[in-house]
């Protein structure tokens, strides 16, 4: 293959637009930054237009009557530091959305909480992953 893709999205089936998407303005300070509807499929792509990143949390609005939940199926964040994953738990803690207390898991997990949100989705937090050094081998 001559054209490596890269990642664009991730697509999150949702009971709730509106409440999915306040809690990723929430959590993650994403906006929807594009609205649509498929059909009677309601869509909605939640970006930061500030950094004007080229991947999307896209939601698709098809309601359920069960989510096969609890799954460590999960989106990544870094927050850079320990004390911001203790802030974002302090936070899910007051809101009942906490899923996994801050805990170092290792040199290649490292330092994360875990969040779910309205529908059952997890959110990762961490600080000291290191995604990048994952793709060099140091044996080369």
């Amino acid at each position: 293959m001559e054209y490596t893709p890269y990642m664009t999205h991730i697509a999150l089936r949702v009971k709730n637009i509106e409440a999915s998407a306040a809690f990723y303005k929430k959590y993650v300070n994403l906006d929807v930054v594009a609205a649509r509807k498929e059909h009677t499929t309601r869509v909605a792509w939640l970006g930061n237009p500030q950094v004007k990143q080229t991947f999307v949390i896209v939601l698709l609005e098809m309601p359920y009557e069960q989510s096969r939940q609890p799954s460590f199926d999960h989106i990544g964040l870094d927050l850079r530091t320990r004390d911001k994953v203790d802030e974002m738990a302090a936070i899910a803690r007051e809101d009942g959305t906490l899923a996994l207390e801050p805990n170092y898991l290792g040199p290649v997990a490292g330092y994360l909480c875990m969040v779910r949100d309205p529908d059952g989705n997890m959110v990762e937090f961490s600080a000291g992953q290191d995604v990048g050094g994952t793709f060099h081998n140091e044996n080369e």
